[in-house]
């Protein structure tokens, strides 16, 4: 597959991927959420990073604590959104 064909598959520029690519720049979590779905793997092994179960428990269980059970996909997109901002300004 290509840079090309990954982009448009994932509705992404040609550019922002070869910039992941050469690691000029880094995508953002929700992008890295939408590539693992389309791959098939979980973010974790997209980055080859090893997880900590019991982090991912308590941080799940945190942020499910603060969210109504009928939110919609747009306000999910905003809060991501959101942390994509938070993570990029801490790093």
């Amino acid at each position: 597959m290509t840079q090309k064909d990954l982009a448009e598959t994932l509705h992404f520029s040609k550019q922002e991927i070869s910039n992941w690519e050469t690691g000029l720049k880094t995508p953002r979590i929700s992008a890295l959420a939408k590539i693992a779905h389309f791959f098939n793997v979980t973010v974790s092994e997209l980055l080859d990073e090893q997880v900590d179960p019991k982090q991912i428990d308590y941080t799940a269980r945190i942020l499910a604590a603060h969210l109504d059970a009928d939110i919609t996909e747009d306000e999910l997109h905003k809060i991501t959104d959101f942390m994509d901002q938070f993570v990029h300004e801490r790093a």
